[in-house]
């Protein structure tokens, strides 16, 4: 059974969702401080990358190219969750 990063990383970090549980949305809320180091991690690796998406150098622009593009959809994402309110 081979299983999925993204669920390798639920299990290791927990619950971050909420419950509607006293017990279970404390630990949720505990979790959620493990979510936004691995976010911004995972962030800050793609801006580095996204900075370099003009080099001269094909495959570190290619790389920068994507992470850029990763980088525009994730503000997409949450711009569309702003007009939703």
């Amino acid at each position: 059974m081979q299983i999925e990063l993204t669920e390798l990383v639920d299990r290791m970090i927990g619950t971050y969702t909420a419950h509607g549980d006293s017990g279970i949305d404390h630990k949720a809320m505990e979790n959620l401080d493990e979510v936004k180091k691995l976010v911004y991690h995972i962030l800050q690796k793609l801006v580095d990358n996204a900075n370099q998406r003009d080099s001269y150098e094909g495959s570190v622009a290619d790389i920068g190219k994507k992470s850029y593009d990763i980088l525009i959809e994730c503000g997409e994402y949450v711009n569309e969750i702003e007009g939703n309110k």
